[in-house]
């Protein structure tokens, strides 16, 4: 439960956004950006933090069946985004690497804001390394509100338009 922990922490700090819960998504601030967090399977945790000014996401998986991961491998991870049963041919291959914390184990990787935009028009996401899923996360309904409140939340902490002024 590596983001469980980071979760709770970060979203217990204190910021001109508060934190919002969409279905089983929870969003707030998170130390100059604003994070977007669920749990799926059995044990596993998934989190995207955007920075809004820098136009990038972080998206963190971490699950217990991940023993073998290294802290800072390299990982060759396939991003499968579905629309229905239809796969996105939009998104492709990404470099992961491996983060371990109090004996949790995940991986990271860097994507541009856009793949916010994809996320909203899906129905699952799933990661693979070869041939072999690592992580599949359901996206329902609540995920569209979500990623708004994120984006929102994102803009107001890095001072752009769409702050509670605009």
């Amino acid at each position: 439960m590596l983001i469980a922990a980071l979760v709770s922490t970060v979203l217990a700090v204190s910021a001109p956004m508060q934190k919002g819960s969409f279905g089983n998504w929870s969003v707030g601030p998170a130390d100059g950006a604003c994070i977007l967090a669920t749990s799926f399977g059995e044990d596993g945790d998934f989190a995207i933090f955007h920075d809004a000014k820098k136009g990038t996401v972080m998206v963190l998986v971490a699950d217990p069946v991940f023993r073998s991961i290294v802290d800072r491998r390299s990982y060759p991870l396939t991003i499968n985004l579905f629309r229905g049963n239809t796969r996105d041919p939009e998104w492709g291959s990404v470099t992961g690497h491996g983060v371990v914390n109090d004996g949790h184990r995940g991986f990271a990787f860097r994507a541009d804001a856009a793949f916010l935009d994809s996320l909203v028009k899906a129905s699952r996401l799933q990661f693979t390394r070869g041939t072999t899923s690592v992580a599949d996360i359901t996206l329902d309904k609540d995920i569209e509100p979500a990623i708004a409140y994120l984006q929102r939340c994102a803009r107001i902490r890095a001072g752009l338009p769409g702050g509670p002024a605009d």
